[in-house]
């Protein structure tokens, strides 16, 4: 199952002109390795323009915000990352 999604990933980036990774925010941050590194290398390897949207941020503080945002920017290059609620 992980191995077709990830080949559903690669074809989905492949043919985009730009990629968008929704993570929500209100989650606690796994600092462990949970497939997102492979999503990483993929989008690496497209070279496409990247934007990190980070949910819920209506029920998150703001400096666990930055922390999420600081986290993920340092594991890879995004040209925006954006918190966003649907509230």
């Amino acid at each position: 199952l992980h191995e077709a999604m990830m080949n559903s990933v690669r074809s989905a980036v492949k043919d985009a002109d730009a990629v968008l990774l929704m993570l929500d925010g209100a989650e606690p941050l796994r600092k462990k390795d949970d497939g997102i590194d492979v999503v990483f290398e993929i989008f690496k390897s497209t070279q496409k323009p990247a934007i990190l949207a980070i949910n819920k941020s209506d029920l998150v503080q703001q400096d666990k915000l930055l922390e999420i945002a600081g986290y993920y920017a340092n594991k890879f290059h995004f040209e925006q990352i954006y918190p966003i609620s649907a509230k």
